[in-house]
């Protein structure tokens, strides 16, 4: 649960969304997709220009598909 949390938090994923999906798909994850998903969270706190560059894309898309 910690570490889904702390995945969707660094994609900028409210909270009351985060509980939701969470509870959702814990469950249904193999211990081998948690751990890549980990490693994944671990890279991008280590690297912020890596995870600045992938949310001002999502900014930049999301403004596309509004238009």
């Amino acid at each position: 649960h910690e570490m889904l949390s702390r995945f969707f938090s660094l994609l900028e994923i409210d909270e009351a969304t985060q509980r939701r999906d969470i509870e959702g798909i814990e469950h249904h994850l193999s211990p081998a997709t948690v751990a890549v998903m980990a490693d994944l969270a671990r890279f991008l706190e280590e690297n912020p220009g890596v995870l600045e560059r992938f949310r001002e894309s999502r900014r930049l898309n999301r403004r596309r598909n509004a238009a």
